[in-house]
This record gives C-alpha cells, sequence and structure tokens, in this order.
C-alpha cells in the first residue's frame, strides 16, 4: 500500500504568500504534471492500493475559489477530486487510486495517518499530544521522531517525514534564510497491535534501509 500524504501539488500561483507572482506556470500545468506523476507511480506499481490524502496546498484551490470565485464554487468541474477522477464521475482517467479528506487510523485506531498542521521544531511532540496516540505526518517536510514512555512500558512514538520536493523555495528568496528541510519518506509496518515506523531520511538522492543503499 502507497499513502500520498499530501501537498503532491503545490498551487504556488494561487498561495496567499507573497512568492505568488514569481511563477510562470499556471494551475492547469500543476494538474497536468500531477496526473503525469500519479500515471507513472500507477505504472510502476499496478498492484499496489493506493491512497491519496489532502494537504494544506491542494486546499489552496478550493479557498481561492471561495475568495474570488464565490459564484462557481459548487461547479464539479472545479472540485479537486473532479480532475483526477476521484469522484467516479468520469473514468476516462481510473488509476484506481483512493482519495481521502479526512485522516486514517490504522492497528486499531491506536495509529493514525494525516497530513499534519504543526510545522516547528517540536512538531512531532504537538501533533502526538494532539491526536492521544502514535501516527505520522510529512506537513512540516523535515524528518524528526518523538517518542513518549508511558506506565506499563508503553509508548506512544508520533514521526515526521522528510519531503519529496524542492528544497530551497521560491519565497526564502526575499529574506535569504535556507528553509532546513530535508528529502525523505517511511515504511510502515502494521501489526496486530502496533505499527512499526522505519522513518528514512535522503540524503543527496541517497538512502540506506535495512542494510541496502538505493540511488536515485
Amino acid at each position: 500500500m502507497i499513502w500520498l500524504l499530501g501537498d503532491v501539488i503545490d498551487f504556488a500561483p494561487i498561495s496567499r504568500f507573497r512568492d505568488a507572482e514569481r511563477y510562470e506556470h499556471t494551475v492547469q500545468d500543476e494538474l497536468d504534471l500531477a496526473v503525469g506523476y500519479l500515471t507513472r507511480l500507477r505504472r510502476r506499481f499496478p498492484d499496489a492500493a493506493i491512497r491519496y490524502m489532502l494537504g494544506n496546498h491542494e486546499r489552496r484551490l478550493k479557498y481561492y475559489m471561495w475568495g474570488s470565485a464565490s459564484k462557481i464554487k459548487g461547479l464539479r468541474a472545479a472540485r479537486f477530486e473532479h480532475q483526477f477522477r476521484f469522484d467516479s464521475r468520469d473514468r476516462a482517467l481510473d488509476l484506481g487510486i483512493t482519495f481521502h479528506h479526512q485522516p486514517w487510523t490504522l492497528a486499531k485506531r491506536q495509529f493514525v495517518l494525516k497530513h499534519g498542521s504543526r510545522s516547528n521544531l517540536y512538531a512531532s511532540r504537538w501533533e502526538c499530544d494532539d491526536e492521544g496516540r502514535s501516527g505520522i505526518s510529512g506537513h512540516m517536510h523535515r524528518t524528526s521522531t518523538w517518542v513518549w514512555g508511558t506506565p506499563g512500558g508503553g509508548f506512544r512514538r508520533y514521526d515526521h517525514i522528510g519531503c519529496l520536493c524542492e528544497l530551497a523555495p521560491k519565497y526564502r528568496e526575499d529574506d535569504g534564510s535556507p528553509s532546513h528541510w530535508n528529502h525523505g519518506m517511511a515504511v510502515l509496518t502494521v501489526g496486530d497491535r502496533y505499527v512499526e515506523t522505519e522513518n528514512i531520511v535522503i540524503r543527496n538522492g541517497a538512502a540506506i534501509w535495512r542494510g541496502k543503499e538505493y540511488t536515485a
């Protein structure tokens, strides 16, 4: 099973940040690139269950519609899900990808997968406190792990995984500060009672996992 935890699409041209005008590409360009990526992913893993979770960047389309085009916000063709045929009304692009608006739980609801909303140095700790259980998020674009022991030998673990996007966003050009992001991904193993997380850091296109080096 492959989980995409959101922000697959940036929607930079309609963001609220000051760098929005710097982008020469359009919203449609981003949608076309995303379709190409998802199509390649499906071809690469024809038998995998692929699940796509909404991130805050995908929500930019909805917020833009609400603020600048509220009269057509109910237009089905303008809905994010419709662009990838997630709503099953048009089967022309049937990639067999399940779309999720809400977080998803595993191991009898003891483990949560969600895009996340915390982004500071202690993001994993605060996400764990918010949920009251173990889990994983991708919102921070930076690898971190928080483990909190509980009486009786139990513990909660919450991980943020690195990103697969550019590490130098345009909005950093004005203030000259680095992003402190890193590339990464995670592998989850689901057991009867808990989920084991392997939080993998990708350095300069290479990662070591279970004793083997993988390169891009």
